[in-house]
């Protein structure tokens, strides 16, 4: 039927029509007309190959960029399996267990969180070389593997920031100075707010890196010197919305927040109630760690608003040996090689070496340097076995104090227990 015969139809309708219908008419038969104008319109712009346009009063649909669809993925509830995440931080972390416990259930709280207030903030207190940065390397990789979200490690290191002026890579520099404006130590939360931000010796910091801290714990935000300049994927400064060049805080809430510190604690303590309940001995270790923290110079208002506390305690010697024959194979496995057994004579050396007071990290030292080129020599001569998987396989024994008694040898699977020193 063709769009004259409708109108025309509806011309002859109107004398079928009752009286009180018959005042309506003439305002529908207009807008009929209107319709089908539109309508020849449309079917014009097919055939010529147009998209029709839309009407004035139609909504246009916001398309959303990658980097927000991104940034809102971030923000959603994350639920953890926390046996799962502890015993892939016990994997690696050896003779802390109370303390990845109780990491693994902040971890846990926090990430579960559809709107969290603040950040979580973990404060981990003990000697050095205990495994309290390694842990935190150690969580941001487990993350990575048992959620689908991006999380990524920002470190301060609090022995740079013992000066007022380097509040400017804090915070930004203030509005009138280089490089206002520009992106600073915590940009990255801007797109991608799932964080671990690692404030290693935080005992050491200037206390105006200290206050600014205390606004993050308290309430998710840091407030910048200058704000930032948005800038589109050319380097061109996009202006903001509220006539301000960009961005003026950065949002930590969904962040997760360690402190370390070398500081000890004092067993000698005062206790809060009865000391053989384990729950009270919890709450004990709270007090000394803020004692400590204020002892140091930090302000009291700073350590209360700390959640959470972890002691790691020093290493024992079955701790020690273990740690060292993981870290040998680590060594052992940046060659291309795997460690089937380590005698007992080259770990006790290792400790009699370097002894137990500088942590693991002298142990690692030691281990590279004494056994490095051993390691370097088998490398090499199974380099054109790589189809021969058993080739690879070492067994490490002799002794450390003379270059060449050290011995790296293929492990055989009809070795006898007794072969092997």
């Amino acid at each position: 039927m063709k769009n004259n015969c409708i109108i025309c139809a509806a011309e002859l309708s109107k004398g079928h029509l009752c009286d009180e219908c018959k005042s309506f008419a003439p305002a529908l038969l207009e807008k009929l007309r209107n319709e089908v104008r539109e309508l020849e319109i449309a079917l014009s712009l097919k055939k010529r190959g147009r998209p029709p346009a839309k009407a004035p009063d139609e909504p246009a649909t916001a398309q959303k960029s990658p980097e927000e669809v991104f940034r809102e993925k971030q923000q959603c509830p994350v639920y953890i399996n926390k046996q799962k995440l502890y015993e892939g931080l016990t994997g690696k972390i050896l003779g802390q267990s109370e303390a990845l416990k109780s990491l693994a259930s902040a971890t846990k709280i926090h990430l579960a969180k559809v709107r969290p207030l603040r950040p979580a903030s973990i404060f981990m207190a003990g000697p050095t070389g205990c495994g309290k940065t390694e842990s935190v390397n150690v969580l941001v990789e487990m993350l990575k593997k048992i959620t689908d979200i991006k999380f990524e490690l920002i470190r301060v290191d609090c022995n740079l920031y013992m000066e007022s002026h380097r509040m400017a890579s804090f915070m930004g520099a203030p509005q009138g100075y280089r490089d206002s404006g520009e992106p600073n130590l915590f940009s990255v939360l801007i797109d991608n707010p799932r964080q671990v931000i690692l404030f290693d010796e935080i005992e050491k910091a200037h206390s105006n890196v200290l206050t600014a801290i205390m606004g993050i714990l308290d309430y998710g935000k840091l407030k910048l010197s200058s704000p930032l300049k948005e800038k589109d994927k050319d380097g061109n400064i996009i202006k903001g919305n509220e006539g301000k060049d960009g961005i003026s805080e950065i949002d930590f809430k969904y962040a997760l927040i360690v402190f370390t510190s070398n500081l000890s604690l004092d067993p000698s303590a005062k206790k809060v109630g009865f000391t053989t309940d384990e729950r009270r001995n919890l709450i004990s270790v709270e007090d000394r760690c803020k004692e400590a923290l204020v002892k140091a110079g930090v302000r009291p208002e700073i350590a209360g608003r700390i959640t959470s506390f972890l002691q790691y305690k020093a290493l024992s010697n079955s701790a020690i040996r273990d740690i060292i024959r993981l870290e040998i194979e680590l060594c052992a496995n940046s060659f291309g090689l795997i460690v089937y057994n380590v005698s007992d004579k080259i770990i006790g050396e290792i400790i009699e070496m370097t002894g137990a007071k500088f942590g693991m990290r002298a142990f690692k030292q030691l281990i590279e340097s004494k056994m490095g080129e051993s390691l370097a020599d088998y490398a090499e001569n199974t380099k054109n076995a790589d189809d021969n998987f058993d080739n690879k396989i070492v067994v490490i024994e002799g002794t450390l104090k003379d270059d060449e008694a050290l011995n790296c040898k293929n492990y055989n699977y009809g070795m006898k227990s007794d072969d092997i020193v």
